[in-house]
């Protein structure tokens, strides 16, 4: 794959170069998606309880696991260098077999589990999940060579497709009174509606890649063994405050931590999520390329904790108005929650970013010996601060952020071999761009007495404009390498409108 690797020398180049535009094609659906998911975010606050949310939380969980287990051939598909016809068989072959197994098991159980939570509709409710499973097998390897010949044009049309399908059925059926229901069949539809476009979309598939063969199959256990298991013990750390919390507490308390735990992933899944997926292609060309990682490594966390660290300390200045916003008054329980929780992600290296760069190196075991390393020690904390309820749940995130950041990063540097200064002074330089950035807000609360409500839109409209202001500032003072980028996307955004304009006077 010579052209690809030479497509993806630099992670942040020519503005014309395919990662650049696989950067414009990921952030503009997420954007996309994040409108569209604010929406269904404010009308599902409001049309549910906090009882109703606190078991979809529980619903969610299942398939994130699931999906996690069930997604251990992708990211073969993406990072080897050569693919034979009977790789992307063997691929669907696992994920299919996973997937009805993981499938059965739900419908199965799906009494047991109704009577141990014992809320409403959960069993139903478990049935969609399990149906909402089977078309991924059909789906994933096709988006997978995608992702492998970095077509994110095609992804982000078919995504936000998905997401818009997804948002609409749930929010109609909520409206219309099927609770924790609506969830279910928003997921059945929206891997529907996946499936159908990614086999629309998909270059050079044939039905013949969905006949069933073990050949290769080692390989795709051996390559996909750590890193699925490297995911699933992740997955099932993130699982941990839901199972602790929904035994111990209230399904309302639930309810409480997804919101709060939804508003503090927001920059996440606007920014960084959206653009993970392009990391992981190009680093794998590099790694494939025989070129050394740790510059393109430190040249990534700085271009994504300069996103990351200044939008994570907005919503700790602004959580106020942002639940406000986004959740509606009656939420206001979580205000103090997420004003933690967004304090503690400042000590957060992005870990796509770190997983990506291990896994394109082929340092997957390794991988897997931090999260065993760090992992149990986290847990045991978590669930002890869990039990005590969400504020102490909230604080012991100061305590297992450092230790799962310190911990990654010693093993990332054994494989790359970047220099901690480096890394030092992009997160200190990143982390006074976050200062800079909420220089305005913070001035508006002090001058009224510390109050962080932002009470009127006009307060609000300022504080926004003014921390918008204050962080291109900040990139300008921190000479961040994100200013040009920002201006050389503005000019190939006007010299595209200038043409276009151009041609329409021609036209006419």
């Amino acid at each position: 794959m010579p052209g690809v690797a030479g497509r993806t020398r630099e992670i942040i180049g020519d503005p014309m170069s395919s990662i650049r535009r696989a950067l414009v094609y990921t952030t503009a659906e997420r954007y996309v998606n994040l409108l569209t998911n604010f929406a269904l975010v404010a009308g599902i606050s409001r049309l549910l309880t906090p009882e109703q949310v606190g078991v979809s939380a529980l619903g969610a969980m299942v398939v994130a696991f699931s999906e996690t287990v069930r997604d251990i051939p992708t990211g073969y598909l993406v990072q080897q260098p050569r693919l034979r016809s009977g790789d992307v068989r063997a691929a669907y072959t696992a994920m299919l077999a996973i997937s009805l197994l993981i499938a059965v098991g739900l419908v199965l159980g799906a009494g047991w589990i109704g009577s141990f939570y014992q809320g409403e509709h959960i069993h139903a409710y478990t049935y969609l999940i399990a149906a909402s499973l089977l078309p991924g097998p059909f789906e994933r390897p096709i988006m997978s060579l995608m992702r492998r010949e970095m077509e994110f044009g095609r992804i982000a049309q078919i995504n936000v497709a998905t997401c818009l399908v997804n948002a609409a059925t749930t929010l109609g059926l909520a409206a219309a009174g099927y609770g924790i229901l609506s969830f279910g069949w928003g997921l059945l539809f929206g891997s529907l509606t996946t499936l159908a476009l990614a086999m629309k979309n998909g270059r050079d598939w044939s039905w013949r890649n969905y006949w069933p063969s073990a050949r290769g199959w080692r390989r795709v256990v051996a390559f996909g063994g750590f890193t699925s298991a490297t995911a699933l013990l992740g997955s099932l750390y993130e699982m941990l405050p839901v199972l602790v919390l929904s035994r111990t507490q209230p399904f309302h308390v639930v309810g409480l931590f997804n919101r709060a735990t939804l508003v503090v992933q927001l920059p996440d899944r606007v920014l960084i999520s959206g653009l993970a997926p392009v990391l992981f292609p190009a680093f794998a060309a590099e790694a494939r390329a025989n070129r050394p990682l740790a510059p393109q490594y430190v040249s990534a966390i700085s271009y994504f904790t300069s996103l990351q660290f200044p939008a994570m300390a907005l919503v700790a200045v602004l959580t106020e108005p942002i639940v406000r916003i986004l959740l509606g008054p009656q939420w206001g329980e979580v205000v103090p929650i997420v004003r933690l929780m967004a304090l503690a992600s400042l000590m957060v290296i992005p870990t796509q970013v770190t997983y990506g760069v291990m896994v394109a190196a082929g340092a997957v075991r390794p991988m897997l010996l931090s999260t065993l390393i760090n992992r149990p020690i986290c847990a045991v904390i978590t669930v002890i601060a869990a039990m005590n309820g969400l504020t102490w749940l909230a604080l012991s995130l100061f305590v297992t952020i450092p230790i799962n950041t310190i911990v990654v990063q010693i093993f990332v540097r054994r494989r790359i071999g970047f220099a901690w200064a480096d890394l030092a002074r992009v997160c200190i330089a990143n982390l006074g761009l976050g200062l800079i950035t909420c220089a305005a807000p913070l001035a508006m609360a002090a001058a009224n007495g510390w109050d962080f409500s932002y009470a009127s839109l006009s307060q609000l409209l300022v504080a926004i404009v003014g921390s918008a202001a204050g962080w291109v500032i900040g990139l300008k003072l921190t000479r961040n390498r994100l200013f040009r980028d920002i201006g050389d996307l503005g000019a190939m955004a006007w010299g595209r409108l200038v043409r276009y304009l151009d041609a329409r006077r021609s036209a006419a």
